[in-house]
C-alpha cells in the first residue's frame, strides 16, 4: 500500500506524444529533447515551482536549464597537456582557463601537481590536466613528478604533446615515450607547436613532418599561448576528438584544486619569480593554517605558510637583507591570493631549512606530491 511505502506521491504527469512532436517541430528540437524538456518542466511544477511571476520564472528556468544540461550528451572528457619544462604548458592552461591555476616561471619543473581546470561551454566540456615538465628524474621529487605525468596520460581521453616551434625537426625521446604510451592505450594525440611568434615559419612544417612521419598523430596545432593566438583552433581540435557523453562536472566547477593548494602554489610562484636563478626549484611551500573569517566587512582569509628549502644559504637568500626579500614575496603572494579568492588575505610566511626533503617520502607526502599508496 502507498501509505506503507517510502514513495512520496507528487501527482500525475501526462504528456501527449502528439504535443511533443508538434513542439519539437515548432522549436527545431528532436522528439527526445522535447520529451525530456516537457517531463522536466512538469516535474518541477509537481515539486512546487511556479512560473507566473518574473522572479519565480527566472528561478524555474535556471533550474530547468541545469537539469536539461545534465541530460544532454556533448563532447566531454579529460585532456592531458604534456611537454618539457618551460615549453608553455601552464601558460596555455591559464589562457584557456582564463585564470591562474598553474604557476609559470622560467625555472624548470615549475608545475608539480597535475592541476585540473574545467572549461565548460554550451556544447562541450574540457577537463584540462597540466602536468610536470618531461625530464629525466634525478631524485624522489623528480620521480614523483613524472609519476604524476604518467597518471594524467593514463586518465586522459586525449593527450596533447607540446613542443617549441624553434626546436630541431625530430621527435625527442621524452616526447616519444608519452606518444607511445598514449597510442598503445588507443588515445588520440595532438601535437601543439607553441611559441610560433618567436620562431621562423620555415621551421614549423619540418617539425610537423617529423612527428607525422613517426606517429601519424591526430592533429597538429601551431599557436602562441603567450599571445592567445591559435587557442580557439586548438579547442576545436580537442573537442572533435573527445567522447560524446553526459557532462562529468557541474557547469560551475572550475578546478579540483583546493584554495589551500592554490595559495601554496601562488606563494611558490613568487619565490621562483623573485629569486631568479639564485635558488633551484628545490623549494616547497606548506600551508599550515588556512582559516576563513566572517567579519562585518565580509569574508576574510588567514593563511600561515612555511617555505622549506634545502640549504642555509637558500634561507638567507629567501629572507634577504633585513627581511626585505621575504616581505616582498609575502606582499606579492598576498595580492595574488586575494585576487584569486576575491577576499582580503592575512598572510604569515616563515622560512625553514630541511636538508634532503626532495628525497624523503614523508616530506613529499606532506607537500601533496605523492599519495599514500
Amino acid at each position: 500500500p502507498l501509505a506503507d511505502s517510502r514513495t512520496l506521491f507528487l501527482g500525475d504527469l501526462v504528456i501527449s506524444p502528439g504535443k511533443v512532436a508538434q513542439q519539437a517541430a515548432d522549436y527545431g528540437h528532436s522528439f527526445e529533447h522535447e520529451l525530456a524538456f516537457m517531463a522536466t518542466h512538469g516535474l518541477l511544477h509537481l515539486l512546487g515551482y511556479q512560473d507566473e511571476t518574473e522572479p519565480d520564472r527566472e528561478e524555474m528556468d535556471a533550474l530547468q536549464k541545469k537539469l536539461m544540461g545534465d541530460l544532454k550528451e556533448i563532447p566531454c572528457g579529460f585532456v592531458a597537456i604534456t611537454g618539457r619544462p618551460n615549453v608553455g604548458k601552464s601558460t596555455l592552461l591559464n589562457e584557456m582557463s582564463r585564470r591562474t591555476l598553474a604557476i609559470t616561471s622560467e625555472k624548470p619543473q615549475t608545475t608539480r601537481h597535475a592541476i585540473r581546470s574545467v572549461l565548460t561551454e554550451e556544447d562541450y566540456q574540457l577537463a584540462l590536466l597540466d602536468t610536470p615538465g618531461l625530464h629525466q628524474p634525478k631524485n624522489a621529487l623528480g620521480k614523483a613528478m613524472m609519476k604524476a605525468t604518467s597518471s594524467a596520460v593514463a586518465q586522459a581521453d586525449v593527450v596533447a604533446v607540446m613542443v617549441d616551434a624553434s626546436w630541431s625537426p625530430f621527435a625527442g625521446h621524452l616526447e616519444r615515450r608519452i606518444i607511445e604510451q598514449a597510442q598503445k592505450d588507443g588515445k588520440p594525440v595532438v601535437l601543439i607547436i607553441n611559441k610560433v611568434d618567436r620562431a621562423s615559419k620555415e621551421n614549423i612544417l619540418p617539425l610537423i613532418k617529423a612527428y607525422d612521419d613517426a606517429f601519424k598523430l591526430d592533429a597538429y596545432v601551431p599557436l602562441s599561448a603567450l599571445k592567445n593566438d591559435g587557442i580557439d583552433r586548438l579547442i576545436q581540435e580537442l573537442v572533435a576528438l573527445l567522447p560524446v557523453r553526459h557532462r562529468l562536472f557541474d557547469p560551475q566547477d572550475e578546478t579540483d584544486q583546493t584554495e589551500r593548494i592554490m595559495a601554496a602554489e601562488l606563494i611558490r610562484r613568487e619565490v621562483l619569480l623573485q629569486t631568479g636563478r639564485e635558488i633551484p626549484y628545490g623549494v616547497t611551500v606548506l600551508v599550515e593554517a588556512f582559516e576563513e573569517l566572517d567579519t562585518d566587512q565580509g569574508r576574510e582569509v588567514s593563511v600561515q605558510a612555511v617555505i622549506y628549502c634545502s640549504k642555509k644559504s637558500h634561507k638567507l637568500i629567501l629572507v634577504g637583507k633585513g627581511g626585505d626579500r621575504i616581505k616582498s614575496i609575502g606582499t606579492a603572494a598576498r595580492g595574488a591570493i586575494s585576487a584569486l579568492l576575491d577576499a582580503p588575505v592575512h598572510l604569515s610566511l616563515f622560512v625553514k631549512v630541511k636538508p634532503g626533503w626532495e628525497n624523503r617520502p614523508s616530506d613529499l607526502l606532506d607537500a601533496g606530491l605523492t599519495g599514500r599508496d
